[in-house]
């Protein structure tokens, strides 16, 4: 639980990556 604020904060560019390539799969592939 203390590696957990470091990883949020060290991965908070990733996350925003990742939150960004998910939209613009489901963009692609439509929700079923």
């Amino acid at each position: 639980m203390r590696h957990r604020p470091l990883l949020c904060r060290k991965a908070k560019k990733s996350w925003r990556r990742k939150l960004i390539t998910h939209s613009k799969r489901r963009r692609k592939q439509p929700l079923r």
